[in-house]
């Protein structure tokens, strides 16, 4: 089995860059909240991640149905986007 060298694309590096950009910011740069603390600064982050990953599950299921309906490959290939990027 041969191995496919790693190939970063601008979009790669563009989300690399941001995903440390926004960890800095909710974890470092935000204020600290008066009664729970540094463990307040936690939620920004969690949150927003959980979300996405909701939203990509959710995507996922209509993409499912709609690839049985149809039997488009395309909404098969969606639907395997979706699940990828909701499972990171």
């Amino acid at each position: 089995m041969q191995s496919r060298p790693l190939e970063l694309t601008i979009l790669d590096v563009l989300s690399i860059i941001l995903l440390g950009i926004s960890t800095y910011l909710a974890l470092v740069f935000a204020p600290t909240e008066l009664v729970m603390g540094d463990v307040q600064r936690v939620f920004y982050f969690h949150i927003g991640t959980a979300w996405t990953a909701l939203m990509g599950f959710i995507l996922a299921a209509v993409f499912s149905v709609t690839y049985l309906v149809s039997k488009n490959l395309k909404w098969d290939k969606l639907q395997v986007a979706a699940i990828e990027v909701s499972l990171v």
